[in-house]
C-alpha cells in the first residue's frame, strides 16, 4: 500500500496472528484493529518502523470484539489518549473483555468452535474497556486525520465493522479472510446469511482493493467469485 488520491498513507501491521492497519493523514492517523500481541512495546517498534507514534493515533477503529483483534486496545488508548469506535453490539464483549467463537461454517471449523467456547474460553480475554463511539450505521468519519466511511458488515459477528476509503480500499476485519487463495469466505461465521448480504454491501462501493485481518489483499474478483458460490449455500 502506497500513497493514495486521498493524500494518505496505508500501512499493514503483522500482531501476532493478525494484521492491524495505520491509515495516516496530514491531520492525524486512524489505526485499525490492534492484532492479538499483548506487547504494547513491541506494537510501538512497529508503528516506529511505519514512521508514526502511538501518540499520532487519533482514532482506533474495532472491526470486531475478538482477541485477536483488539487485545492491546485499552494499552492503546492509555498510551495515546485517542478515541476507540467499535459496533454498538461489539460493545457488552469489549466491556467485558472476552467474546465467544463464531460458529463454524465448514465441518471441522464447528467443531473447532464448539470445543474451542466449551474448554478454552479464557484463552481469548483480553483487558476489557468500554468504546467511545458506538455506531449501528454507516458513519462518514472527517475529524481524525483521514477521511473514511465505516459501515457495518456483520455475519462474521453481529458487530462487525468495515472500514472504506474514497481512494477504493476497504479494511474489512474478519468479513473477509484471504489465507486459501480461492475463496475469502471466513472459517468462522455466527450468520452466513448476513455475511452474504455484508459482501453485496461491500461490493457495491467503489472499493476495489480489499485488506482483510487475515490472510493477504485481494481484489473484487475474488470477492465476487465467493459470494457466488456463498450464495449457493445460504
Amino acid at each position: 500500500m502506497n500513497d493514495t488520491p486521498d493524500d494518505y498513507r496505508a500501512h499493514a501491521i503483522r500482531s501476532g496472528t493478525s494484521h492491524a492497519y495505520l491509515l495516516t493523514g496530514r491531520g492525524g492517523t486512524i489505526l485499525i484493529d490492534t492484532g492479538s500481541s499483548g506487547d504494547i512495546a513491541r506494537f510501538e517498534e512497529q508503528l516506529a518502523a511505519a514512521g508514526t507514534r502511538l501518540q499520532d493515533i487519533t482514532l482506533l477503529i474495532l472491526t470486531h470484539a475478538h482477541y485477536d483483534h483488539v487485545a492491546l486496545a485499552a494499552d492503546i488508548r492509555e498510551h495515546a489518549d485517542c478515541r476507540i469506535l467499535s459496533h454498538a453490539a461489539a460493545a457488552p464483549f469489549l466491556k467485558e473483555g472476552r467474546m465467544p467463537f463464531p460458529r463454524g461454517t465448514g465441518i471441522f471449523t464447528r467443531a473447532i468452535s464448539s470445543t474451542g467456547n466449551r474448554r478454552f474460553s479464557s484463552k481469548g480475554t483480553f483487558r476489557g474497556f468500554s468504546p467511545d463511539i458506538t455506531i449501528t450505521g454507516r458513519r462518514l468519519l472527517v475529524e481524525y486525520g483521514v477521511p473514511v466511511t465505516v459501515l457495518p458488515t456483520p455475519g462474521h459477528t453481529a458487530g462487525s465493522l468495515s472500514v472504506l476509503t474514497a481512494a477504493g480500499d476497504a479494511f474489512v476485519g474478519d468479513t473477509c479472510f484471504h489465507i486459501l487463495p480461492w475463496t475469502v469466505v471466513p472459517p468462522f461465521a455466527d450468520d452466513p446469511a448476513a455475511l452474504r448480504r455484508s459482501w453485496e454491501c461491500l461490493l457495491g462501493e467503489d472499493a476495489t482493493a480489499f485488506y482483510p485481518g487475515h490472510g493477504s489483499p485481494f481484489g473484487r474478483d475474488l470477492l465476487e467469485h465467493s459470494l457466488s458460490k456463498l450464495q449457493k449455500k445460504v
